[in-house]
């Protein structure tokens, strides 16, 4: 009876998880609260074996009248593709020791994103806070939209520093969002302003919704 193609692919998953492991392991595992290098690999490398094992049991388990060869378990396959990409996870697990988790990491992911599927770098800039809270000081920020929606950052920038207190610092949130569109050449559009009140005291919070596009 020839080799069964799922069993082919256990055994072959089987070795690439062993070496991952071990890597892992070498690298140093450090502490759940405290991670080593070789975390992340470490268990990356415990999930996938566990995985193999259990396609290798359910391959050997299966009827022996089953006549798919190996060739059937790779029809249709991007062989240059899965090469590549094993070769990439080769290097992460040697390099990774020299040059840190965080910066290996993240160049392995952005090698991946960019070559294997390439993805959009399209980004979206979400700018969220609350306008003055918890007592709504309606003025300041009418004051603040009107300096927020010019061109020149020259009256946004001149805004009293001890105004922005407790809540009303959320404010500044709003502007490096502000300076990244303004860099991307895109006008802001006020959608509305509303002061939100919840008692006579004047406690609640300015809203104000807007876009750049």
């Amino acid at each position: 009876m020839r080799l069964r193609a799922d069993t082919f692919t256990a055994l072959i998953a089987l070795g690439i998880s062993a070496f991952i492991l071990l890597q892992g392991r070498d690298l140093g595992l450090g502490r759940p609260n405290d991670p080593g290098s070789g975390f992340i690999l470490f268990w990356t490398g415990i999930i996938m074996t566990g995985l193999s094992a259990v396609l290798l049991v359910q391959s050997l388990r299966a009827r022996a009248e089953d006549s798919s060869g190996l060739g059937d378990a790779f029809a249709g396959l991007r062989w240059g593709k899965v090469l590549y990409v094993m070769a990439l996870m080769l290097l992460y697990a040697a390099v990774v020791e020299y040059f840190g988790f965080i910066l290996s990491t993240a160049v392995l992911l952005l090698v991946l994103f960019k070559t294997v599927e390439p993805q959009s770098w399209r980004v979206a800039i979400l700018g969220s806070g609350g306008m003055t809270h918890f007592v709504v000081d309606e003025p300041f920020d009418r004051r603040f939209l009107a300096a927020f929606m010019q061109e020149d950052s020259k009256d946004l920038f001149a805004l009293p520093e001890n105004l922005f207190h407790s809540g009303n610092s959320e404010l500044k949130n709003w502007v490096p969002v502000r300076a990244a569109m303004q860099y991307a050449g895109l006008p802001f559009t006020l959608l509305d302003y509303q002061p939100l009140y919840r008692s006579m005291a004047g406690t609640g919070s300015g809203m104000g919704f807007g876009y750049w596009m």
